[in-house]
């Protein structure tokens, strides 16, 4: 089952954009048999139920957009949640900056460094947005991260990154 409600609204005082998104089932067997291989537990799991809730909102005012979205999601005894907020600021025309700070979490017994889908994280971001014309855009950012892993040394994970993206649309 998936659904999702969604409300637009828009005024003098900016626009707000609301939404809820919620899937619901059951795993199968070989999804059952891959989380007990996975190494997210130290005990064999055998719940079946499957649910995924997010919750988004946008909200922009002349320059300013600010944004956030908050997700549940659980796969027989797996749990996962995420949460995440920014805020975006339009200089020019098509020069635009963000910042953002988020949070994944795993209910994983383990937590291993040779496999980073059991790590909790906290991750801020900053960069901007050029659009160099309609349907072309270069994006910098830098990301900063922090996770409840340490390496094989015993010290704390070093993955922070800059990337660099060259951006098509039409």
């Amino acid at each position: 089952w998936y659904g999702h409600i969604g409300k637009t609204n828009a005024g003098e005082w900016g626009s707000l954009d609301l939404g809820i998104t919620a899937t619901l089932g059951h795993i199968l067997q070989a999804d059952l048999n891959n989380l007990n291989a996975s190494g997210f537990f130290t005990r064999t799991v055998s719940a079946r139920a499957r649910q995924v809730w997010d919750v988004s909102a946008d909200y922009i005012y002349g320059p300013i957009q600010i944004f956030g979205e908050y997700l549940h999601a659980s796969s027989g005894d797996l749990e996962e949640g995420a949460w995440e907020i920014g805020m975006a600021h339009r200089l020019t025309p098509s020069v635009r900056t963000n910042v953002s700070f988020g949070r994944y979490q795993v209910n994983s017994d383990r937590t291993s460094l040779e496999r980073p889908w059991t790590w909790d994280r906290e991750r801020s971001t900053a960069g901007f947005t050029w659009e160099v014309r309609p349907g072309i855009q270069i994006q910098a950012e830098y990301e900063w991260n922090d996770e409840n892993v340490l390496d094989s040394a015993n010290r704390p994970v070093e993955n922070d990154a800059a990337t660099l993206q060259l951006i098509t649309y039409w």
